[in-house]
């Protein structure tokens, strides 16, 4: 989106109909460059490359976006890539400074085992 925001959609068990609109995310406040779901579909990572420390995590079984990270002192910098382990216990992001941060969610290792 050119405006920030993220539409949810549900599945529809018949291809023919249009799927219900689950929530818009209007978390980000310029364009949205990447979308990534977690391999275990528990998180959707947005982030936007236009301004610096625009992303967003959201927990998706609930559809709420994570209000305690990243934090304002989180060191995002202008993000430009995403990646997850393939447990989801890890989250990569890189950045225009020409690094790779990389943040463990226990939380999501856990529930993988």
């Amino acid at each position: 989106s050119s405006t920030g925001y993220v539409n949810v959609y549900g599945s529809s068990s018949n291809s023919d109909e249009r799927p219900p609109h689950l929530k818009a995310l209007p978390h980000l406040t310029t364009r949205v460059s990447k979308l990534l779901f977690s391999p275990d579909a528990q998180i959707l990572a947005m982030s936007s490359s236009a301004k610096k420390d625009q992303l967003k995590l959201v927990h998706l079984p609930s559809l709420t976006v994570f209000r305690n990270w990243p934090t304002s002192g989180t060191p995002l910098h202008t993000v430009n890539a995403l990646a997850f382990s393939p447990g989801s216990e890890f989250f990569v992001v890189g950045n225009a400074a020409g690094r790779a941060l990389l943040y463990h969610l226990p939380y999501f290792a856990q529930q993988a085992r």
